[in-house]
């Protein structure tokens, strides 16, 4: 009688362990997984959705100008074959690869003066 009594209280305590212990412990790193995946989603498109807005935060400036030195990488800005671009918020002239890793990488505001280089919906200022 013992062993009967063990043999069908055996497959009840594996559902009980299964329901109590394993599947809400699965359910809740599922949510949690799912919870990472979408902050690093909203963070990757923030970056893409930045780096636009850098973009179109500058124009290009043809021909570079006489004299003056990019602020971001002391070189001078007139360097045969570099482009350079100037910020639309204050109108300083940078190379435009320097100016482009400035903003994602620093502040969206301009190396010299510290001027907006764009609002926060990400168009220029």
């Amino acid at each position: 009688m013992g062993i009967i009594a063990k043999l069908i209280s055996y497959p009840d305590k594996i559902l009980s362990i299964f329901f109590l212990r394993i599947l809400p412990e699965s359910i809740h790193l599922s949510i949690l997984a799912l919870c990472i995946l979408y902050k690093h989603f909203q963070l990757f498109t923030a970056r893409r959705a930045y780096a636009a807005a850098v973009k179109s935060s500058r124009k290009r400036l043809h021909p570079p100008p006489d004299s003056g030195e990019c602020s971001v990488c002391l070189s001078e800005l007139a360097a045969e074959g570099e482009e350079c671009c100037e910020l639309a918020a204050c109108g300083h002239a940078f190379h435009r690869g320097c100016v482009e890793r400035w903003l994602i990488a620093h502040a969206p505001t301009c190396p010299l003066c510290r001027a907006a280089a764009m609002n926060m919906a990400g168009k220029e200022s």
